[in-house]
């Protein structure tokens, strides 16, 4: 029988919760600043943290076979990034989060086709519950499951393509995460990736003359560092978690909680629209979601 210690218990949940709320105040911030010097902030903020953590832990372990996969897992988070942004500032959080539900569906269907590692049973009905569940979130409120309206809604919401990216982005990331994790300690690996990032971002933001852009007010200053603060927590406790426990059972709970707080947050805080279908739609992305990534139940 499947066991957790309550160290894991409690770096999954702060993964979770910490994503979360990440979410949301990246979305908040998305509509006050340009995306690229956003980013400078978020990821500028977390460098001084993960680096506290790094000298405090002391392990400072790191050996060469972490290159390759530390600079595809940079590039494909520094897109990834951008373009979650991207789609949070043009596109309600409850119509966009939830799209991140195809990673496993990505990630299942890439092991099939690469890997040649079959689907279960269990996996393909959760792959049909998550897919039947974005129908649903996108079904207009008179609709009877009516597909072709669904698909124009889906295909008319400005952010869409871009959350579409992400997710298949982050359905590399995770494995990647794991491999460099096989040749660095957990806040070497984490301190390499957020600092490339950073001075990736920095010197792109520089040469294109965008620093002008920045016009940061008092008033802005919490909701920066309520982001900057989730998003360290956030990162850090996954990677953590990734190594107390199986990696499915992470993205169950992290996935689950962030479908369910986009809408809440969603409806509570930003005035999105909800509906009787989001709600079943996101029920059965959640449903689908652990289907495909934890044990096989039959």
């Amino acid at each position: 029988m499947f066991a957790m210690s309550t160290t894991a218990l409690v770096a999954t949940l702060l993964c979770a919760i910490g994503f979360a709320a990440f979410d949301y105040f990246r979305k908040v911030a998305a509509q006050k600043f340009d995306t690229r010097v956003l980013l400078v902030f978020l990821l500028g903020g977390q460098v001084p943290v993960i680096s506290t953590w790094l000298l405090t832990s002391g392990q400072f372990q790191l050996d060469a076979g972490y290159f390759l996969p530390g600079v595809v897992t940079a590039l494909a988070g520094l897109a990834a990034n951008i373009l979650f942004l991207m789609a949070l500032q043009i596109s309600p959080l409850s119509l966009m989060i939830p799209l991140l539900s195809f990673v496993p569906v990505l990630t299942t269907l890439f092991s099939a086709l690469l890997l040649k590692e079959v689907p279960t049973l269990q996996q393909l009905v959760g792959i049909m519950l998550t897919v039947a569940g974005v129908c649903l979130l996108y079904s207009p409120p008179d609709s009877n499951f009516d597909i072709a309206r669904m698909w124009r809604n889906l295909r008319k919401e400005a952010g869409a393509k871009y959350m579409a990216i992400v997710a298949l982005l982050w359905s590399l990331t995770g494995p990647l995460d794991k491999i460099c994790l096989s040749h660095a300690s957990t806040p070497v690996h984490a301190l390499i990736q957020v600092s490339t990032l950073f001075i990736i971002i920095t010197l792109w933001v520089a040469t294109t003359k965008r620093l002008t852009a920045v016009r940061l007010k008092w008033s802005d200053v919490p909701i920066l560092v309520a982001a900057i603060a989730s998003g360290g927590i956030a990162y850090g406790s996954q990677l953590i978690a990734y190594q107390l426990t199986l990696v499915g059972v992470v993205e169950t709970l992290k996935r689950s909680v962030g479908l369910i707080s986009s809408v809440l947050l969603g409806r509570l805080l930003l005035d999105e629209p909800l509906s009787s279908s989001k709600i079943v739609g996101i029920l059965s992305m959640a449903a689908g979601v652990s289907m495909i990534v934890l044990p096989d139940l039959f």
